[in-house]
């Protein structure tokens, strides 16, 4: 078979062209550097802090059960689910705080029955002829101060507060709290007891990856 000796030159000369191009068709590498923003992406800084605190009343029992939370916050409230249990003739636990929108699910751990009902104006309910292990559930849709009792069993009495709100908690016997994950900025402090009130206007400044802690004191 004959070649053309001229065409086959003309390859030649063309593939070392391409070689030797500022674009590498042959066998070589790539170099370069990939710039970064650092104002691009998700940063590795914490943006949430929490806030702890102790909540000081006279009478040392009204320490426990005191709703306190954070107003102002800049944030969608993200409905939750809490359950209360009648057990032993008692609402438990006796109060419960959720954010606007979550549901309640009662339960009758008891062996008798019971009629729950709510007079509360922004929260009207009857839950009536409430037989042992039944489990009904309501949607609490608006900020409420809900004072629960029992038709039959008047001794019965429990709160459920509803926060537009999604930084808020619940004091233990020693009148303790902690609300976690708030965004930094600076927030005023609310708070609902069952008896008493706050002394004074308190707010609180929450800052990135910290914890921040303030002292309530309740008064009648």
């Amino acid at each position: 078979m004959k070649i053309n000796f001229r065409f086959f030159t003309a390859v030649l000369l063309l593939i070392g062209l391409w070689c030797v191009s500022p674009i590498a068709f042959c066998n070589g590498k790539v170099g370069g550097a990939v710039k970064t923003s650092r104002t691009s992406g998700f940063s590795s800084v914490a943006l949430y802090g929490t806030v702890t605190g102790t909540v000081e009343a006279a009478t040392a029992r009204y320490r426990k059960g005191v709703v306190v939370y954070l107003k102002g916050v800049p944030e969608k409230v993200v409905p939750l689910a809490a359950t209360i249990d009648q057990k032993n003739l008692a609402f438990i636990p006796h109060v419960v705080a959720v954010s606007v929108g979550s549901t309640v699910s009662f339960v009758n751990s008891d062996k008798v029955n019971h009629d729950i009902f709510s007079a509360n104006p922004c929260k009207k309910f009857d839950i009536d002829d409430f037989h042992p292990g039944a489990i009904k559930t309501l949607t609490f849709d608006k900020p409420c101060e809900v004072n629960l009792l029992c038709d039959l069993h008047p001794e019965m009495s429990g709160f459920i507060i509803v926060i537009d709100s999604n930084h808020f908690a619940v004091t233990d016997a020693d009148g303790k709290f902690t609300i976690g994950s708030v965004p930094s900025g600076t927030y005023e402090v609310a708070v609902w007891s069952e008896k008493l009130k706050l002394q004074k206007k308190a707010a609180v400044a929450v800052n990135s990856g910290q914890t921040s802690t303030i002292d309530i004191t309740l008064v009648r």
